[in-house]
């Protein structure tokens, strides 16, 4: 399940992405939850959920 399927709304304003890696949460709105970021290829810093937490994010998000 993609996060645009998961939850449109936080898609679609770009608060979740979803990635091979799991569930990606924009650096901002991650420190909001608390959430350590880590660095992607593209030098952006994202907080990253496991895929098996990622339905759990969506779940505390809604």
């Amino acid at each position: 399940m993609t996060a645009q399927k998961a939850n449109p709304i936080l898609a679609a304003k770009g608060l979740i992405i979803h990635t091979e890696q799991g569930y990606w949460i924009p650096t901002d709105y991650g420190r909001n939850l608390g959430v350590e970021a880590r660095s992607n290829e593209r030098g952006a810093t994202w907080p990253v959920y496991p895929p098996e937490l990622g339905i759990l994010v969506l779940g505390m998000l809604l």
